[in-house]
């Protein structure tokens, strides 16, 4: 070979690229090299078969990188994620748009795992009612190391729970604050044994009460204890979280557990009506956010509701409006104020939820004296007036709801296209005397000129699903101590006056949808309508007489700040 051959082949090695395989490193020609990795490198053909290609995306992914689904087919990872989930139950796969999705948990459930929880049966045992007051199952001095349980501040015998959230402003740990409580209430009960454990009460991270303007925030889980033990101690969890620079912002609320193994659901349904009729009024002394929250929501039971009721299937089935009981923890139905699903599912008792935070101790004394007050009596009242039957037998229940007068709406019915067409067309004398027979049947006063028929008629058949009971009957059915009714009528007016622009209606929507006042009467067991706020009643005048009378639904008849204010 001439010199000049052996140049030209150096200069072509020189000039030969060569590229590497992604897989193995080996080295090869330009243009050898074919396929590509997820990552667009080149992988050589003896590398290929460590290589799949996605199912869906067709996008070449190594056997280490690929997902199998049980089905054999391989996807990348985000192709897989995006068809399938597993359940969080049993941890089978399941294909996304098959899988039922749980917000408030924020995980998936196959159908079969969510038609188990749905159909689950709701079994509970019901106690005596002087088991509830006699036994010492959790705090008591028996067990803990004090003298004994007294109830001159909170009368029940039941025992409470209390869960106090709190935020604050530098980072704590849960653990520090958990010695302290318990280290501070030790001392409150004059031992400093350390083998007394006061509580055990815990301090648990809760990230509903974070968000970016309050990083920091945990829950106090205070054990349950009876009687003025609960205050004594939630001061000193007051005053421990209060000097780790605790505070309250609209994220914290206040939750009250009840022991209520001595109810049946006769009991459960009387409490959940009249909660139901005192609920206005409870969000009146609460801050506006616990209205407009997610998480302290209405009674959702029309009155008509309860009256099916005459089992414990039929309660379930009742309480369970958004789709059925299921053994889920999280279950929609434990984001109302009155929260029972906790009794039915974990057996802690009912929760009580309609309450914002607070560090007060004052604050929860009143609450805790009111709903334990309200859930006695609501025993009482249901093993007085309420058999093992349906509630639609008893007087009490029928002193509610009403049934409208058939010869009277039958009347109404037939006037009904009067009413409809335009005011010109009105017959104007027999729409006076439909107006004058509502009048006298539902009892009101007369006025200057008749009453408009159609918000007349609307008051007269659903008068009970628009009835709450006056805040002086709150107090006189549950026996509310006077102290505690001072402090009510002062956090109304406080909540009242404090609100800001955005909540400046605030009174006016806790009784949104309420046009009835009523009160029952422990003497009879009987339910009276005391007023409809006639005054806010429309009536005829020449503008409703020849204008079309279908505005005349535009009426707002609801109770203002000033009728209000005035039953207050």
């Amino acid at each position: 070979m001439n010199s000049y051959d052996g140049l030209t082949e150096e200069l072509h090695e020189e000039t030969q690229v060569t590229e590497c395989c992604a897989d193995c490193g080996d080295s090869f020609d330009e243009g050898e090299l074919m396929d590509q990795d997820d990552n667009g490198d080149l992988i050589c053909s003896d590398c290929r078969e460590n290589y799949v290609d996605c199912y869906n995306c067709s996008q070449t992914v190594h056997n280490n990188d690929a997902i199998c689904a049980d089905n054999g087919e391989e996807y990348c990872d985000g192709c897989y994620y995006e068809q399938y989930t597993r359940c969080e139950d049993c941890d089978d796969e399941i294909y996304i748009d098959d899988a039922f999705y749980y917000d408030s948990r924020g995980v998936y459930l196959c159908e079969y795992c969510h038609d188990q929880g749905s159909n689950a049966d709701v079994e509970w045992n019901v106690y005596s009612h002087n088991y509830i007051s006699s036994n010492t199952d959790f705090v008591s001095p028996i067990r803990f190391g004090y003298k004994e349980d007294t109830f001159n501040v909170v009368s029940s015998k039941r025992y409470v729970g209390i869960e106090i959230e709190a935020n604050y402003c530098d980072e704590v740990y849960n653990g520090d604050i958990e010695d302290q409580i318990n280290y501070h209430i030790r001392q409150s009960r004059n031992t400093t044994d350390r083998d007394i454990i006061p509580g055990p009460d815990r301090v648990t991270h809760d990230g509903s009460v974070c968000s970016d303007q309050h990083r920091f925030g945990n829950e106090i889980v205070m054990y349950p204890r009876r009687g003025d033990k609960i205050v004594e101690d939630a001061k000193v969890v007051c005053d421990t979280i209060k000097n780790y620079g605790g505070y309250v912002s609209r994220k914290c609320g206040l939750h009250i557990h009840i022991d209520t193994r001595d109810y049946d659901y006769k009991h459960f349904l009387v409490l959940a009506l009249f909660t139901k009729l005192i609920e206005p009024n409870v969000y009146a002394w609460c801050p506006p956010s616990r209205l407009r929250g997610r998480w302290s929501r209405r009674v959702s039971q029309a009155i008509r509701d309860f009256q099916f009721v005459s089992d414990r299937d039929d309660f379930i089935d009742m309480w369970y409006d958004n789709g059925g009981y299921s053994d889920d923890k999280y279950n929609e139905k434990r984001y109302h104020g009155l929260n029972l699903h906790c009794h039915f599912q974990a057996n802690q008792g009912l929760e009580i939820r309609y309450h914002g935070g607070t560090l007060n101790p004052d604050k929860i004394k009143h609450w805790v004296i009111f709903w334990t007050n309200v859930v006695d009596k609501c025993w009482e009242i249901a093993e007085n007036e309420v058999g093992y039957s349906s509630l639609r037998n008893t007087a009490m229940y029928k002193s509610l709801y009403q049934s409208p007068n058939r010869r009277v709406l039958d009347r109404m019915d037939r006037a009904y296209p009067r009413f409809s067409s335009n005011g010109d067309s009105i017959d104007y004398k027999q729409y006076m005397k439909d107006s004058e027979c509502l009048r006298r049947v539902m009892g009101l006063p007369k006025r200057d000129r008749p009453y408009v028929v159609e918000p007349l008629l609307d008051l007269y058949k659903r008068k009970h699903d628009l009835a709450f009971i006056s805040l002086s009957n709150i107090f006189d059915i549950f026996e509310i101590p006077t102290e505690t009714q001072k402090y009510i009528r002062s956090r109304i007016r406080e909540i009242s006056d404090s609100a800001s622009e955005m909540d400046i209606d605030h009174l006016e929507n806790c009784f949104e949808g309420k046009r009835a006042m009523i009160e029952y009467s422990h003497h009879t067991g009987l339910f009276k309508y005391v007023d409809f706020f006639h005054h806010r009643l429309p009536t005829i005048d020449d503008t409703n007489r020849l204008g079309s009378v279908d505005s005349m639904y535009s009426f707002d008849v609801r109770p203002t700040e000033e009728n209000i204010r005035r039953h207050l």
